[in-house]
């Protein structure tokens, strides 16, 4: 069963934007540079369409990165194409990423550059996507965005348990949906209505909260 969910309604809601409203100022350590939502949606699309061409669909894709825009395009991208993200604390050693990108059942991670080259002896089995690479337009667009039951897995988020060693916590459509927008009373009609940008930082804490360990 198809519905109009979670994620495809955030992306509907970016095309409400105005054509020069700027959602991210980049900083890169000499100058700032501007991105739009319209460009925004646009880079989620390409991911999109890019994870698509390469045969990813119902699979369980680790993103293991610097925080970034590239990082959001990714997060984004990955759920649109109709995987399951699994995002994972960067940071940590490559032999404790490749233990828990086994449990989460994880062919493939998207990382950057420099994180692959340890990731690599680590993991030697994973496909590895570089998110630093331009991905060029591929005529996905948002009519081709995955919607799925709002009872199906779309994250999963490895966490410390109680014994300090690693586990999985999923999220389906209608939990991530929940969990972002728990307290929020400007979620109506099963509908995005406000600002996009109050959905990507909640988000974005909703993992960042599971994926620090204690």
């Amino acid at each position: 069963m198809e519905n109009n969910t979670f994620i495809k309604e955030f992306l509907t809601s970016l095309l409400g934007t105005g054509e020069t409203e700027v959602a991210f100022s980049l900083y890169d350590g000499v100058k700032v540079s501007e991105i739009t939502y319209t460009r925004f949606l646009k880079d989620i699309l390409h991911c999109a369409g890019y994870l698509s061409g390469q045969g990813f669909r119902g699979k369980h894709v680790a993103l293991a990165a610097p925080n970034s825009y590239e990082w959001v395009v990714f997060f984004f991208g990955i759920l649109a194409s109709g995987n399951v993200a699994v995002p994972l604390n960067y940071a940590l050693p490559a032999n404790i990423l490749a233990k828990q990108m086994e449990q989460a059942d994880t062919t493939v991670v998207c990382c950057s550059d420099e994180g692959a080259k340890a990731l690599k002896l680590a993991a030697p089995q994973m496909q590895y996507i570089s998110i630093n690479d331009r991905i060029p337009h591929n005529g996905f667009g948002l009519g081709d965005v995955y919607c799925t039951d709002s009872n199906e897995t779309i994250l999963m988020l490895s966490t410390s348990g109680t014994t300090g060693e690693s586990k999985l916590t999923e999220f389906t459509d209608g939990g991530l949906r929940e969990a972002v927008f728990l307290s929020s009373s400007e979620f109506s009609a099963g509908f995005i209505t406000r600002l996009p940008m109050r959905i990507i930082l909640n988000i974005i804490c909703v993992c960042l909260c599971f994926m620090l360990e204690d």
